[in-house]
This record gives C-alpha cells, structure tokens and sequence, in this order.
C-alpha cells in the first residue's frame, strides 16, 4: 500500500526501487468475442475487449513514479494467459483480425509493459540486470528501450512458432489424406492378390 491509498496487485523490489505488477484482467469480452457466432459480433467484443485492456492500461500507469515512493519510471501489466498475450501482440480477437497497434502505442506512452507467463521472467531478468549499476534513474530509459527490443523479438518469436504449428498441421492433414488413398490401394491389391497382399502404415491422427 502506497502513500497515498494505491495498492499493487505485486511489487518487487530492486535495490532501492519498486516494480510494480498490475495483475487485474477482463477476459468476458474476449471470450464472447470468440464464442460469437458472426463477424459482427465478433468485431463488437472484440471492440469492447480492447477498450477494457486500455482501462488496464490506464490503473497500471498510476503505479508509475507514484508522488513519495521509489517507484520506476514504468510498470508491468500481466496478462494470465500466452494465447490472450498473443492475441493483443498479433491483432486477433476470436480468430479475427483486430487493429491494435493504437494499444500497443497507448502502452508504450503510458509507459507499461505488457508481459505474459513465460515472457515475465526475461523482462524482469532485464530488469535487474540494468539496474545493477549504481546510477538506477539514468539505467531506467534505458532498461525501457531493452524492455521493449525484448517484446519485438518475443513477438517474432511467436509469430514463427504459429506459422511452425501452421505447416505442421498441413503436413498432418496430407500425411492423413495420403494414408487414406494408400489404403483405397492396399484394398485394389488384396483383391487382386486374393488377400495375400498387405501394406500396413499407421496414421499420424
């Protein structure tokens, strides 16, 4: 609890200065705007999802520089789940493409830096790292610089790891029609062989 009445959800602390986590999530919206049975429906949740995100957003700023407190000069806004995290860094709402490049922009100028369950801990790995050194004001812009490098790589990351699980569902899917036309061919054979002929091969699904 600081000075003046805010409350974290988490702090840590880091020599002589506070991070703060805000950890407070609306997740409604984004699961309506997946359950929604046409685009439009689609469009409006996930509408309404992204200005719940920015009221996240805009509670995380206030734990920044907070007036009495050692405070750094950003904070961090988790997010509980990697598919939802990727969704806000991909633009995608219940599989459909939604701008949010003016969030991320908005983040960014509020200086919070969205993390998820496994990017948290390289952040704040960064985090610490930087502030080693003993000049910790001058350290802090420059540990946001390396903070935001981290989370355009991350994105890339993930970006290539999808289109990964994508190519690898397609070779499935063809693995699986091949399969079925070589049993179509293992069945010609049998009745020409009168039944002394096999060809066994397992599926992949």
């Amino acid at each position: 609890i600081f000075k003046s009445g805010i409350i974290a959800d988490a702090i840590i602390n880091i020599k002589d200065k506070i991070l703060c986590i805000d950890s407070k999530f609306s997740i409604d919206n984004y699961r309506r705007s997946i359950d929604a049975n046409n685009d439009d429906d689609k469009k409006y949740f996930a509408d309404e999802f992204k200005k719940d995100i920015k009221k996240r957003i805009e509670e995380t700023s206030k734990y920044i520089d907070e007036i009495g407190e050692d405070t750094l000069s950003f904070a961090f806004m988790f997010i509980p789940s990697e598919a939802i995290y990727y969704d806000i860094q991909a633009g995608l709402s219940g599989g459909l493409k939604i701008d949010t490049q003016k969030l991320l922009d908005f983040a960014q100028e509020k200086k919070v830096i969205i993390v998820s369950p496994t990017s948290i801990l390289a952040y704040l790995h960064l985090v610490i790292s930087g502030i080693k050194d003993s000049n910790i004001e001058k350290n802090s812009i420059e540990i946001k610089k390396k903070v935001e490098e981290l989370g355009k790589h991350i994105q890339k990351y993930e970006d290539y790891m999808q289109k990964l699980g994508n190519s690898l569902n397609t070779t499935v899917n063809h693995y699986n029609a091949s399969y079925k036309e070589l049993k179509k061919i293992d069945k010609d054979v049998y009745k020409i062989t009168d039944g002394n002929h096999d060809m066994s091969i397992d599926p992949v699904l």
